[in-house]
């Protein structure tokens, strides 16, 4: 059975999913059919001129709309129904209506951005992961007409992503070029979006290298030998130490991305900066090895491991760029 695929964009008066608001959302079908399509009043803000320079949607246009919780209950059945939601930078999409209380399977999500800086290959040595273009590079990329329409509005840019999609699948690195053929749904899922996510993988991976620890010592007590017989080798606290010696365990890296306010004196938003950056979270193994313990007459070996550390993130100065600058 063919997956149900959809396509879902949005316009939003800032980039904070907690404080900013959806203008306009378009949902497609994955045949292009309009599912839904709306431009949103919202309840918070009556003005956005930051935003309103990149999408021009302004109060007087969305006053007389209803607001979002009036079509809560329709889009939350489309987007439950779908076996695919594609966007492009998706999880920022996401994020507004999970805040506004439609929540989504993050299983079902394939954000073309991530999948489509996959493809194009440019590799940022320095943060380990593919530069991310904008929707109309990755538009122009697989030749698709904008007609009289252009980004920044969420029809015009459902329907560019479904056309680039496709594109995809199908296999095509070029308008008109060779063929690479996709994998449905994506597999490739990027870095993650949030601190909190990189420390419990954290918390998750140093038990395991304790375990690792712990056998290579346990292997050093008990070494099977070709008869049935088992000899007993004494492991002294600086032969454990030895061992211990695996730096390339020592620190998990992560690459993320984010965007920062800049602020006049008044406090006022002037405008927005998105940027790459690496942050590292590691436990210190000089530290485990002046933990460790070792009862050579009852043969245990105790290891203590200390509290992880977050290192202070690093910003690619690089990757700076301004999206929302005064005119």
């Amino acid at each position: 059975m063919a997956k149900k695929v959809i396509v879902l964009d949005a316009e939003t008066t800032g980039l904070n999913a907690k404080n900013d608001e959806i203008l306009q959302l378009t949902i497609l079908s994955g045949d292009g059919d309009v599912l839904f399509d709306e431009f949103i009043r919202p309840t918070k803000h009556t003005s956005w001129p930051e935003a309103e320079k990149i999408h021009h949607i302004n109060y007087e246009r969305v006053k007389d709309c209803e607001p979002l919780a009036t079509y809560k209950k329709t889009i939350s059945d489309i987007i439950s129904s779908a076996d695919v939601i594609v966007g492009y930078n998706h999880s920022f999409d996401m994020a507004f209506l999970e805040a506004a209380g439609i929540p989504s399977d993050p299983k079902k999500n394939y954000d073309l951005m991530l999948e489509f800086s996959q493809l194009r290959g440019e590799w940022d040595k320095e943060y380990n992961h593919y530069r991310w273009y904008k929707l109309k590079e990755c538009a122009d990329y697989f030749g698709y007409n904008w007609g009289t329409e252009s980004t920044h509005n969420s029809l015009a840019d459902c329907k560019a992503t479904l056309y680039c999609y496709k594109k995809m699948l199908a296999g095509e690195t070029k308008e008109g070029g060779g063929k690479n053929k996709r994998q449905h749904p994506s597999t490739f899922r990027g870095s993650f979006s949030s601190t909190g996510r990189r420390t419990k993988l954290a918390l998750v991976a140093l038990p395991m290298v304790a375990i690792l620890l712990l056998g290579v010592a346990f292997s050093f007590f008990f070494h099977p030998q070709q008869t049935n017989k088992r000899k007993i080798t004494t492991v002294t606290k600086s032969s454990l130490q030895k061992v211990l010696d695996v730096s390339d365990f020592s620190t998990l890296e992560f690459r993320y991305g984010s965007v920062a306010q800049a602020l006049d004196d008044k406090g006022k938003v002037k405008y927005y900066v998105s940027y790459n950056g690496t942050v590292q979270i590691g436990i210190n193994f000089e530290k485990i090895a002046k933990s460790v313990s070792v009862d050579n007459t009852n043969k245990i070996v105790t290891l203590t491991l200390p509290q992880p550390s977050v290192q202070s993130p690093i910003v690619n100065v690089d990757t700076l760029e301004y999206i929302f600058v005064k005119e």
